[in-house]
């Protein structure tokens, strides 16, 4: 389990963190309470960034989840597991039009009471592509088994890592040394490159799925690096 004894550091990072025990720590902490009580149009500004940021996040999840493991604890959670399984689903739906998609959870809550038959045969019969359901099906287990290792405490000892990367293990042995170049590059182009795949095959749903994916990892990295970068440089 988790302990303070643990070896554990964090790295300079601004995308925002989204753990189990970051988002409820969030809920009572956000900036956006206080701008609510002193000024509106700060408000609406915090929100739409904080929507931004969390949809970057769940996007950003499916591709840590298919090219790293052992996620650090602040970054992966089952909140954002469920969140992302949810997401995945609703973008897979024939019953939900296209720009309601972003808004997940509202949008699942209010299916209900606005489609015929059985709640769930929006999972599993109207769909649009029967390889993203497989897709959302094997994201889920490796969500659950992520999470597991975390709160059995064999997470990664950078408590704010999204993870250790597949592919930088198999190219270091080919004397690929700078991490960044994999996660930043490497495999936003490898996933960028399967959603042309798909989209040419007439899946567009999980296109566009690995698309956003794809763009939400490469500019997450990148925030961090620049953010990384301006901090030591400020130091010297």
């Amino acid at each position: 389990m988790i302990t303070k004894a643990s070896k554990q550091h964090f790295t300079l990072r601004i995308f925002p963190e989204y753990g189990d025990a970051a988002i409820l720590h969030a809920l009572f902490t956000s900036e956006l309470w206080k701008a609510l009580f002193t000024e509106k149009k700060l408000a609406v500004f915090v929100l739409l960034k904080s929507f931004l940021y969390w949809n970057m996040a769940m996007f950003m999840s499916i591709a840590t989840m298919l090219f790293r493991y052992q996620h650090g604890q602040r970054t992966t959670g089952f909140i954002l597991c469920l969140s992302t399984l949810v997401t995945l689903l609703v973008y897979n739906s024939t019953e939900i039009v296209f720009f309601l998609k972003p808004l997940a959870f509202p949008v699942v809550l209010a299916l209900p009471f606005f489609i015929k038959g059985q709640v769930w045969d929006w999972v599993f019969t109207d769909i649009q592509s029967p390889t993203l359901l497989v897709f959302t099906g094997l994201y889920a287990l490796m969500g659950v088994v992520q999470c597991v290792f975390i709160y059995a405490g064999k997470g990664n000892s950078e408590l704010n890592k999204r993870g250790n990367s597949y592919l930088f293990l198999l190219l270091h042995r080919f004397g690929l040394k700078n991490e960044l170049v994999v996660q930043a590059f490497i495999e936003p182009v490898v996933l960028g490159f399967a959603a042309w795949f798909l989209y040419t095959q007439g899946d567009i749903p999980f296109a566009i799925v690995l698309g956003f994916s794809a763009l939400s990892l490469f500019f997450a990295e990148i925030m961090d690096y620049a953010h990384t970068e301006k901090s030591m440089n400020q130091r010297i």
